[in-house]
């Protein structure tokens, strides 16, 4: 594993749905707590598309026009859009890159107890080296 990574979470169905319209939903108290006790919040997939897209168009110009280009092709395909709106990028203490730490460990650890409960269907571990790609 490279030193930094992206956590992503891809939830259930059910979950993922709960998720993306209300982080507050009862039905979510075992994930947010999860979350909280972790210091880490989450955001789907498909709504980090979409703002980066917001954000380059807002600026004018983009300084990586081939990432703007893969993003816009993503976000036509619908199965990727199904896909990405049940995955989730874990943001611990306001990073979305992380480092291998006994926190970050200790936090993984948590929601992997959570694919057990019928939460989490996946957890994955994204190198940075991907993102450079």
């Amino acid at each position: 594993m490279s030193d930094k990574f992206q956590l992503r979470l891809i939830l259930t169905e059910e979950f993922a749905k709960a998720a993306r319209k209300d982080m507050d939903d009862p039905v979510l108290q075992t994930l947010t707590d999860t979350l909280k006790a972790h210091g880490a919040v989450m955001n789907d997939q498909w709504s980090n598309f979409l703002n980066y897209l917001v954000q380059s168009t807002q600026e004018e110009r983009d300084a990586n026009p081939a990432l703007a280009e893969l993003t816009i092709n993503t976000i036509r395909d619908l199965e990727k859009h199904a896909k990405y709106e049940k995955t989730f990028v874990v943001y611990k203490d306001g990073e979305e890159l992380l480092k291998e730490t006994a926190a970050v460990k200790q936090m993984m650890k948590a929601f992997k107890a959570l694919e057990g409960q019928g939460v989490v269907k996946e957890m994955q571990i994204v190198p940075v080296a991907r993102f450079h790609s």
